[in-house]
């Protein structure tokens, strides 16, 4: 719904814009396409428009009718502008012109004779060519999305295939007069939510083994697979809780931090950059679940690599702001990298932390399940990756500062560039601690540990020196 007139000319003109308000006009154009029906609306524009030969004529005006509109409010027809009337309904002046076009001399608008000559014969036969040309669409295999943009429902095929393939297979499949439009199987496609490049991140093996795999090996991988499946969905499902729980209570953090693809500089289209050593930078984005802020941490392999403590630091400088805030409780969701994530690194940082905090008492890190590491963060990833396609030619680091922090434009990413300096050795701190060495539980009689298949770490400041 658009905004009706403001002005005071309406008033001084009889009409009446102004004893109607924003509500009435809301409950109006919510009943207009309750109606869900081209003839009825039609009708009900009818209904409300008068039209009467003018007062005063000139010989050679073009005007030969003029045209009072109206709308009803609490049972009374209330005179409007025309201006107030199109933008309560949300229509146009062609549509106005055609269902005055249509109103005959008893009154009556006319029914739209589009479509009318079609039997139920050609319906029904295009019909079967549609569900036809659905069913050869889902022979072709698909790639899901595992690790994909946010929360993408799209799949993939193959990257060697087009539309204008497919259609011709279907053609040589079905070597019959009646074969339908290059232009109906091309509509048909684009009810099916497909795309015809592979996913950018890896996929995962294990769910690619058992869907492509025969009945035997199905079974072999079944209980492993289901595992996988149940892990999948069970970390998904407390990564929402939490974003709830964040949202509800500003003393509560609900974050996700990944380490986006490598951007190598300078980016341009000169042929001979493509045989230079080109620099590499790193852009560490720490996002918010609960407002959608997001924090972007960016240094290249000039100041340093991107390892565990590298990340450490990054996501400790974020947790440090959110303390300073008065975050009493932070959960973390990452994915599983063992050389940068999953590691005896992390859990000494977030002890370092949570014992030098201000007001945060629990941290908690929780893993994604291997391959499945798609959240919210990732539309962060795209968003930046899409605003660097259209920069234009880009050589100097510090030129990327200003293209990802606009790069969401209602909401500006924070950006915070990283010097050499600004890295702290958490491995060296690992290993003064002890953590590096851990293999066993020093609590309960030295049971195993094996940080590569730990799913959650937490520390709480209760307890000072326990992971």
């Amino acid at each position: 719904m658009r905004k009706g007139c403001v002005g005071m000319e309406c008033t001084r003109a009889g009409r009446q814009c102004s004893g109607i308000t924003e509500t009435d006009r809301r409950e109006i154009f919510q009943d207009f396409y309750k109606l869900a029906d081209l003839q009825k609306e039609r009708e009900f524009v009818a209904r409300h428009i008068e039209t009467t030969e003018p007062k005063v004529g000139k010989p050679n005006s073009r005007r030969s009718k003029t045209h009072a509109y109206y709308l009803t409010v609490n049972g009374k027809r209330l005179k409007v502008c025309r201006n107030t009337f199109l933008a309560t309904l949300s229509i146009s002046e062609k549509f106005v012109r055609v269902v005055l076009s249509k109103i005959t001399e008893t009154g009556v608008v006319e029914e739209d004779k589009r479509g009318g000559r079609q039997s139920e014969q050609m319906k029904t036969r295009e019909e079967q060519n549609r569900d036809k040309i659905s069913r050869h669409i889902d022979r072709f295999s698909r790639v899901e999305s595992h690790y994909c943009r946010a929360s993408s429902s799209k799949e993939y095929l193959s990257p060697d295939l087009t539309l204008s393939k497919m259609y011709d297979m279907y053609v040589k499949e079905n070597s019959c007069n009646d074969i339908p439009s290059f232009h109906t199987y091309r509509r048909v496609f684009k009810t099916k939510s497909l795309a015809f490049h592979s996913p950018k991140k890896d996929q995962c093996s294990l769910c690619n083994s058992f869907r492509k795999g025969d009945e035997a090996q199905k079974n072999e991988l079944r209980e492993i697979y289901n595992r996988h499946e149940a892990e999948k969905q069970k970390v998904r499902q407390l990564k929402e809780d939490c974003k709830k729980m964040a949202q509800a209570d500003h003393s509560i953090l609900a974050g996700n931090f990944d380490l986006q693809q490598v951007i190598y500089l300078p980016i341009s289209h000169e042929d001979a950059l493509f045989y230079k050593r080109r620099l590499s930078n790193f852009n560490l984005t720490f996002y918010n679940l609960g407002d959608h802020t997001c924090d972007c941490f960016i240094w290249h392999e000039g100041q340093s690599r991107r390892g565990s403590s590298e990340i450490s630091t990054a996501v400790c400088r974020a947790l440090r702001e959110y303390d300073q805030r008065g975050i009493k409780t932070a959960y973390l969701f990452a994915d599983g990298c063992p050389g940068q994530n999953k590691n005896t690194i992390m859990p000494t940082m977030m002890l370092h932390m949570i014992n030098t905090s201000a007001h945060m008492e629990e941290l908690s890190l929780r893993y994604f399940e291997s391959f499945h590491g798609q959240c919210e963060g990732d539309s962060a990833h795209s968003a930046i990756s899409t605003a660097l396609g259209n920069a234009g030619d880009v050589f100097l680091p510090s030129q990327l500062f200003p293209i990802i922090a606009l790069a969401r434009r209602k909401q500006p990413y924070k950006v915070h560039p990283l010097e050499h300096g600004d890295f702290l050795n958490y491995k060296k701190l690992s290993e003064d601690l002890k953590v590096l060495n851990v293999r066993k539980d020093n609590q309960d009689s030295g049971v195993p540990v094996n940080w590569n298949k730990v799913m959650e770490v937490r520390v709480n400041k209760a307890h000072p020196t326990t992971i």
